[in-house]
């Protein structure tokens, strides 16, 4: 059931390994306890798997296998089969030489076994594998001839004619047997085990006494094999300088690549040296061992006592038996090689920390290296068979599949690729992986490999770094934050400190005057009443005395000079309001919250930022309206409130100024700049409000007003520091919100609401 399912599949994309796993469970079973009758069969299976999933060497060595067990046994049908089935697989891959010597096997075995349709169905549709057996001129033709046609020698030098002796052949050697030695070199894929077969075998068919066989290694010529009637000696002895090999007649067969035969050393080829002089054969031949044009190896036979005895026909023979000892020795260095990579491989991955996979194009795992169990806790004989998206986090499956599907589709390898894969306890586990297409003969993808790697450590302390960037990043927001205060405090400060000065200055000679004035009134109403007293007891004053009343004008005096002492006063009253108010907006802060007056914060605020107001030579005046409604104190820090009125009303101011350019005089007029300060008690909360009717501001600004540094103005008139630290007094100071709101060209209002209790 499995081999006609296996059949009908042309790759790999389609095979339904659970289903073939499944039969081949049970064959195993079987072979078990029978493997007489079950062996053979399951080793073609394993041989068609081999060859639909491309694994080419492995399928060589199953076919072979499954030939060998069927002989063995007597099933000469499965032996038959697994033949044709051999062929199959080598004219598919190219090699119509080998497949032709398997077709040939499988059409005698069927023939012996009875089977006349199926030999007529070979003969039709192999009739290039069959030529040699099948032609009906053939049938006449005789031994030597036939393999003449298969093996098709090269040029052979021969130092005397040579006669044939077919018959002597055909008696001791025929066509069957022939292909029977050929049928077991290609059994025959260990190295050292083919080299002492074919010693012996050529000694066997040759008439030789003595037999050599030398193999090319690393460029380095060397005799492999030396044996006689008697022992096959394996080693590895370099060809150069070398005595117990005649190296000249050897070096000239490699040469040129030509047969050589001699008898009684009686030749004209520049070949004999002193290993033939000492030893002096009598029959001596060197054949190259040759595949597809290319030398693979050089057999050495000699007869130390009987001259002629390599005659054309045993030569033939020997040319044939070499022709298939060149597939025989190619396929078993490509078996060695491909044991030497396996092992390499396996030492690579067991030894490796990264765990290796493979899969077929629908995603059904078909290999995990050892290191999937520790790696993930997991077992390895339950995910083998299983789709591979089944470990793959679901919040990653859309990455690994896009991946997968890219490799498959493109054809390319993809890397780095990222995910979270499962591990014991439900549990996932960070891995990279890096995905290759597995692609057939014909350049087709037909599933994927690659490595993956645990990098949970790396990312546990990307984490890491990621938590001490934030820090860093948030430390460094701190410390510019409190430079950013100490700075504007340092500069409140400063002003403070000048203001306060200035108010004490002006406080001393103020309250001198006042006290003058206090005590000039005084005096001045004495004298009044005095001068009021002696012109009631003298009304006629003597002349110059009232010429002189009348220069000064005493009755104006009298009446004016009282007044004038009163508007002194009020001067001297105006200058300590000032005063006060100077004191009101330096004072300092403490380290706790005082109960405040807002409107005294923002009459003070006002005052200092009064020359502002004022028009100048590029614009009128700018209207200040006050809106105060009656809110009661609140609990906070005076100073730095005084500060956030003070920030965003030279805010304003800068934006009227800016906006005065380009404008005339009277177009300002006709539109006066205006700034409304508001205040109102809503839900236990102050709110103050400061609205200007210039430009505006589009979302975008207004998403980013308050952020550190960021400024509308021009360069070098500019911090971004104002309304930052604005709203740092108002909401982390004062558990308050300062908002904005504006539309280009309608002007902006900025609303501050603070709690009554801090």
């Amino acid at each position: 059931m499995s081999l006609t399912y296996l059949a009908k599949l042309s790759s790999a994309r389609n095979l339904d390994l659970q289903r073939v796993a499944e039969n081949q469970n049970l064959l195993r079973k079987w072979s078990n306890f029978a493997p007489t009758n079950y062996l053979h069969k399951f080793y073609l299976v394993e041989a068609e798997q081999h060859r639909i999933l491309e694994q080419m060497y492995a399928a060589m060595d199953y076919y072979d296998r499954a030939i060998a067990g069927a002989k063995e046994n007597g099933y000469i049908q499965e032996e038959a089969l697994a033949n044709e089935l051999a062929a199959k697989f080598y004219l598919n891959w190219g090699r119509e030489k080998v497949a032709t010597s398997y077709m040939q096997e499988a059409y005698y075995c069927y023939a012996r076994w009875g089977a006349k349709a199926k030999v007529a169905d070979l003969e039709q549709r192999y009739p290039q594998l069959l030529q040699p057996i099948l032609k009906t001129d053939i049938q006449s033709l005789t031994i030597l001839e036939t393999l003449t046609n298969i093996t098709a020698p090269g040029y052979a030098a021969y130092s005397t004619s040579r006669k044939s002796s077919s018959s002597n052949i055909h008696q001791s050697l025929d066509l069957a047997t022939l292909l029977q030695i050929s049928q077991t070199f290609a059994s025959t894929i260990a190295l050292d085990e083919l080299l002492q077969m074919l010693a012996q075998t050529m000694l066997e068919n040759s008439g030789a006494d003595r037999c050599a066989l030398m193999l090319c290694d690393e460029n380095q010529w060397q005799v492999r094999v030396m044996a006689d009637l008697e022992q096959v000696t394996l080693q590895s002895v370099p060809l150069d300088n070398n005595r117990t090999v005649p190296v000249k007649l050897i070096q000239y067969v490699k040469n040129t690549m030509t047969t050589v035969v001699i008898d009684d050393l009686q030749t004209d080829f520049p070949v004999i040296g002193d290993y033939l002089n000492y030893h002096h054969p009598k029959s001596v031949l060197c054949l190259p061992v040759l595949n597809q044009g290319s030398l693979h190896a050089i057999l050495y036979l000699e007869n130390q006592s009987t001259s002629g005895v390599f005659t054309s026909d045993r030569v033939a023979v020997l040319s044939f038996l070499c022709t298939q000892a060149a597939i025989s020795l190619r396929n078993a260095d490509l078996y060695q090689t491909l044991q030497g990579s396996e092992a390499k491989f396996r030492r690579l991955v067991e030894g490796a920390d990264d765990m290796i996979w493979s899969a077929l194009a629908d995603s059904t795992l078909t290999y995990l290296s050892p290191q999937f169990e520790p790696m993930f806790k997991l077992s390895l004989s339950d995910w083998v068979g299983q789709s591979f998206v089944k470990l793959v986090h679901p919040d990653d499956i859309e990455i690994v599949t896009a991946s997968a599907t890219a490799a498959l589709e493109t054809g390319k390898s993809q890397k780095n690729i990222e995910f979270r894969h499962l591990c014991q306890g439900k549990e996932y586990l960070w891995v990279t992986v890096n995905v290759t297409p597995i692609k057939n003969l014909q350049g087709q993808s037909i599933g994927l490999q690659g490595i993956i790697r645990d990098i949970s450590d790396r990312k546990a302390a990307e984490a890491i770094i990621q938590q001490k960037s934030q820090d860093l990043e948030n430390t460094l927001q701190e410390l510019q934050s409190a430079q950013l205060q100490m700075v504007q405090s340092e500069k409140m400060a400063s002003l403070g400190n000048l203001v306060a000065g200035v108010a004490h200055e002006i406080n001393n000679p103020i309250g001198f005057l006042n006290g003058s004035i206090n005590n000039g009134k005084e005096h001045v109403q004495d004298l009044l009443e005095h001068l009021a007293l002696y012109q009631q007891h003298y009304p006629s004053p003597t002349s110059p005395i009232q010429d002189h009343a009348e220069d000064i004008d005493l009755e104006y005096v009298c009446e004016d000079l009282p007044q004038l002492l009163n508007s002194m006063q009020g001067a001297t009253d105006r200058i300590k309001s000032i005063s006060t108010s100077l004191r009101t907006f330096s004072r300092a802060d403490t380290e706790y919250k005082v109960s405040a007056n807002l409107h005294e914060g923002i009459d003070s605020t006002l005052l200092i930022l009064k020359y502002r107001f004022k028009a100048n030579q590029h614009r009128p005046a700018i209207e200040v309206i006050t809106n105060y409604g009656e809110i009661p104190p609140i609990d906070c820090f005076p100073g730095q409130l005084n500060q956030v009125f003070m920030n965003i009303l030279a805010n304003a101011i800068d934006m009227f100024d800016e906006a005065a350019q380009g404008r005339s005089f009277k177009e300002l007029e006709a539109n006066p700049q205006q700034i409304t300060i508001s205040t109102v008690l809503i839900d236990q909360q102050v709110q103050i409000s400061i609205r200007d009717n210039g430009k505006g501001m589009n979302a975008e600004v207004q998403s980013r007003i308050f952020d550190h540094l960021f400024t509308t103005k021009s360069v070098g008139k500019g911090t971004g520091l104002g309304l930052a630290i604005a709203q740092q007094i108002v909401v982390d100071k004062h558990s308050g919100s300062l908002t904005v709101e504006s539309e280009p060209g309608q002007g902006a209002e900025f609303r501050i609401q603070l709690p009554i209790e801090g």
